[in-house]
């Protein structure tokens, strides 16, 4: 399988992601994360 371009912020260079789920459970993390940081930090 190829990769595809991934355009993920606004303003920065694309980039090809080769390894599809790889990537998937990387932005997963990075969203549970922030979710989680902003529960602490009580922001609605």
């Amino acid at each position: 399988m190829t990769g595809i371009v991934i355009s993920f912020w606004a303003n920065i260079k694309n980039f090809e992601a080769t390894d599809i789920k790889k990537f998937n459970s990387a932005v997963s993390k990075l969203f549970c994360a922030f979710g989680i940081a902003f529960i602490l930090l009580d922001v609605p």
